[in-house]
């Protein structure tokens, strides 16, 4: 998210629908009520940018993608290097079970539901590494004349295919905004809009209490006037994430963090704060604190995209099996993820 600069961003307005069905066509899950969030739809716009390693904090790439981005391909923890890995899905099985990973000669099943899984590992197959941004660009013509009736208060959003109109995708907004909290009507309650329990996302607890005082610390970090940054990307950019299977259950080490940036636009260059980086991954449980729900799911999300660019990197045969697999799943959920909102 870029907060200063022409696009001062310091207000948030939501725009989602989501609508999980159950076993029973009956049992709908879904947000209600935003509109306190201000509710703007539109054409979608398909992100596609392709950045890896130093070039996530090139000028060009950090400059217009202040949202979130993943490019990292996992790596096996020790005693697992040199094993095969493959990938199998299973539409018959209840969801939640339908993923099965094979390392050497150990299976187990991913505790995953479809609505996280497949939108992120058809993001890993893509060429593309950037998830969403909160600077596009109008793109049409009535587009152009809201930016322009509106004075620059319209921030853009662009996700990647793969996360468009998922759940998966808006969660990625959702983490990217968590940092800003405002009066009105805090992002980090959004969560609690829901009116049912989808499987994989609010099954966990959320405390307002905890919510309120963990939002409260870290916005005096990040406001603290010794802590210089114009802008921010929730990205895996500049740590490793290694997976293993250990108790029955494939677990990752390494996650995902915000990277606090800032600009100097004339000579195009891109200072990376790492005192305020390195503070803010100390501080990664009072992030957490602030909505478990939304961490858990961008941090999953991360991790899995890894893991399965490694699936595709390794065994490509088999990788390509499991993506026509997974292609033509109906994965039971709808969302009409965000165009753009106001900045009030």
């Amino acid at each position: 998210m870029n907060i200063f600069g022409l696009r001062k961003k310091l207000s948030i307005l939501l725009l989602a629908v989501i609508i999980v069905t159950g076993v029973n066509a009956q049992d709908i899950v879904s947000f209600s009520n935003l509109s306190q969030y201000g509710i703007n739809t539109g054409n979608r716009v398909s992100l596609k940018v392709n950045a890896r390693g130093s070039q996530v904090i090139s000028y060009g790439v950090a400059s217009s993608v202040g949202g979130v981005l993943f490019q990292e391909t996992a790596v096996p923890a020790t005693g697992f290097a040199g094993m095969s890995v493959s990938l199998e899905y299973t539409a018959e099985k209840p969801d939640g079970q339908r993923l099965a990973v094979t390392i050497g000669n150990t299976t187990v099943t991913a505790d995953l539901y479809d609505w996280q899984f497949i939108p992120t590992a058809l993001f890993a197959e893509s060429e593309y590494t950037a998830c969403m941004t909160l600077l596009g660009q109008p793109k049409t013509r009535a587009e152009i004349i809201t930016d322009i009736n509106n004075e620059g208060r319209v921030m853009w959003m662009e996700f990647h295919p793969s996360f468009t109109n998922t759940l998966a995708g808006i969660n990625l907004f959702f983490i990217d905004a968590l940092l800003i909290d405002f009066n009105r009507s805090p992002l980090r309650q959004v969560t609690s809009a829901l009116n049912g329990v989808i499987p994989g996302y609010n099954d966990i607890s959320f405390n307002a209490a905890n919510s309120a005082s963990s939002s409260s610390f870290i916005r005096g970090i990040l406001f603290d006037s010794t802590h210089e940054w114009e802008s921010y990307i929730y990205t895996d950019y500049g740590t490793s994430i290694l997976y293993e299977i250990k108790d029955g259950r494939l677990v990752f080490t390494g996650h995902p963090s915000y990277l606090f940036l800032s600009f100097d636009d004339d000579t195009e260059t891109v200072i990376v704060n790492d005192t305020l980086n390195n503070l803010m991954k100390r501080e990664i449980q009072n992030i957490r604190n602030i909505n478990p729900v939304i961490y858990r799911a961008a941090e999953q999300t991360a991790q899995w995209a890894a893991f399965f660019r490694m699936v595709k990197e390794q065994n490509p045969q088999a990788w390509s099996g499991f993506i026509s697999r997974i292609q033509g799943a109906s994965f039971e959920s709808h969302i009409s993820t965000p165009r753009y909102w106001f900045r009030y």
